[in-house]
């Protein structure tokens, strides 16, 4: 019987936070009202607001396994009016991972701008990049997607390797105005995720499992075809 301790394609990863943030915040004209909750570990909710019409919640979630947030906010129609919620984690994965970006958001009214980003800070390089922003009227964004009626980005892969000893920011961020004109109010809402699902094999463990196997085998055939040589003709 064979025995291994450990198997290279473990789907247990854990992510560690180095540095967070949680934000909201809403306005009026040049009047703001702010919520910054700074290196939580876990997550923090975030909340401003003017009045029970004027709000801007951010709620964020940090596990071994995922980056979550979500918000809900709401705002009067008033044109510059205005509600923003943000979260964002600094982090590092302790394996080789596997990540997924997820997440929605929805306006009724006015502007709409959803951004998402996961950024390798040890390389400088952006891993995935998504954002979409529309005006007037209702709009639902998906991540990966590209919905907007003024602008979109998206570049990267919303799915992807994660490697151990790189650092990392997700980032995302929901923000809703009555831009260009008064309109009749908006109460937005949403989430997003950054999951990570399972390990990736290095190379070197791959290499070696490889080799496992093929002696394995040898010693299959080898035994098997003494076993033919003995067999009476």
């Amino acid at each position: 019987m064979l025995c291994a301790s450990a198997s290279p394609y473990s789907s247990f990863a854990a992510i560690v936070v180095s540095a967070d943030d949680t934000y909201a915040r809403v306005q009026i004209g040049l009047s703001t009202n702010t919520d910054q909750q700074l290196n939580s570990g876990t997550g923090a909710t975030a909340n401003a607001a003017f009045s029970l019409v004027h709000e801007s919640i951010t709620k964020s979630t940090f596990t071994p396994t995922f980056l979550h947030g979500s918000y809900i906010q709401s705002r009067p129609g008033a044109q510059g009016t205005s509600a923003l919620g943000y979260y964002s984690a600094t982090f590092s994965v302790d394996m080789n991972s596997t990540y997924s970006a997820l997440g929605n958001y929805s306006n009724s009214d006015g502007l709409t701008h959803f951004h998402v980003h996961l950024y390798d800070n040890t390389t400088s390089s952006s891993l995935f990049v998504n954002e979409q922003v529309s005006d007037g009227g209702p709009a639902t964004f998906f991540v990966n997607n590209t919905a907007g009626n003024v602008s979109n980005i998206l570049t990267g892969s919303a799915s992807g390797t994660l490697l151990t000893g790189h650092s990392y920011e997700w980032k995302v961020i929901a923000y809703t105005q009555a831009f260009s004109a008064d309109d009749f109010g908006a109460a937005p809402n949403g989430s997003a995720l950054l999951l990570v699902t399972e390990s990736v094999p290095e190379a070197s463990s791959v290499i070696v499992w490889l080799v496992l196997a093929v002696a394995i085998g040898r010693v299959y055939w080898s035994n098997r075809w003494r076993s033919l040589d003995r067999s009476p003709q």
